[in-house]
């Protein structure tokens, strides 16, 4: 049996049947890839996907499912980067009903940060505060709530707000006279100095052409001008250094009582002796750095 030798013509057909196929196979692979491979959405469709799990999270939350109302909303803000104020309003609300209060908390903070100027989660932090008997802060987020959209806020609001006003108020004068106490009974607490000296001088600011050295040693006379009766207050405290001439803490105190005379001079003398016995006492470095401005 003879073998046909093959020409330059059979080579060329099979050369181009083994390269239909190999091109066969690549669009084959092509448009399977294409088809497993998801496509990546437009920017403008992640805000309109976003969108639709934003609304089916607040109907989730509407028909009492809170779980799946935070699954819904968390969902949106993965797509718009979790930069979107109201977004993160509605889940701080929607943790809320699911029982997870401190998450709602950091939603609505992080709600404000985004836009300081929207007023609902500063309304949902007060009414979260308010529960929590945290009643400064709550009073401070109704105010913000108040002033930056009235409209929609309960009607109650500027009622309730004067009313907590009138309680932190009120609150706060009463932790006053409890250190006010504390300091006359022990003039070396800095417990109690430090926070009617820094009380003062939210009061009592000096003018504003006075440096900080002088508002500070206005806020001192003036803390003594609350405390009363220093001149009894100064002969009790020497007596007790009299008495006890190694006790850093009485001479402290007596140095402390001294600068809310306004003898801040003597006062330096006194806290450099109590340093002399006891070098790391706070309450003696504390007064030291005080006489100084």
């Amino acid at each position: 049996m003879s073998v046909r030798k093959r020409t330059l013509a059979d080579w060329i057909w099979t050369f181009v049947g083994i390269a239909g196929v190999v091109l066969i196979g690549i669009a084959a692979y092509l448009f399977l890839t294409e088809r497993r491979t998801p496509k990546v959405p437009t920017p403008e469709e992640r805000l309109e996907l976003a969108d639709r799990h934003w609304k089916k999270g607040k109907e989730a939350l509407s028909g009492g499912d809170a779980e799946a109302a935070v699954r819904e909303i968390r969902t949106a803000l993965r797509l718009v980067g979790g930069r979107q104020p109201e977004y993160q309003n509605d889940l701080g609300e929607a943790l809320l009903a699911a029982g997870r209060g401190e998450e709602a908390e950091k939603a609505w903070k992080l709600s404000i940060l985004l836009w300081p100027f929207f007023h609902r989660p500063y309304l949902n932090l007060a009414r979260r505060f308010e529960e929590n008997r945290r009643e400064a802060a709550a009073w401070q987020c109704y105010r913000a709530a108040l002033a930056l959209h009235p409209e929609p806020v309960p009607a109650d609001l500027p009622a309730r707000v004067a009313r907590m006003d009138a309680e932190v108020r009120e609150k706060r004068e009463k932790e006053v006279r409890s250190l006010r106490k504390d300091l006359r009974a022990n003039p070396a607490s800095l417990r109690a100095f430090v926070p009617l000296l820094r009380d003062r001088l939210l009061r009592g600011r000096t003018a504003e052409e006075a440096g900080p050295g002088e508002g500070i040693r206005g806020a001192v006379l003036g803390l003594g001008e609350d405390l009363g009766d220093l001149e009894a207050l100064l002969a009790r405290q020497e007596s007790a250094v009299k008495d006890r001439p190694g006790s850093v803490v009485d001479r402290a105190g007596l140095g402390l009582l001294l600068l809310l005379a306004g003898d801040f001079e003597r006062a330096r003398g006194t806290f450099d002796r109590a340093l002399e016995l006891s070098g790391i006492d706070p309450a003696a470095r504390f007064g030291a750095a005080l006489a100084d401005l």
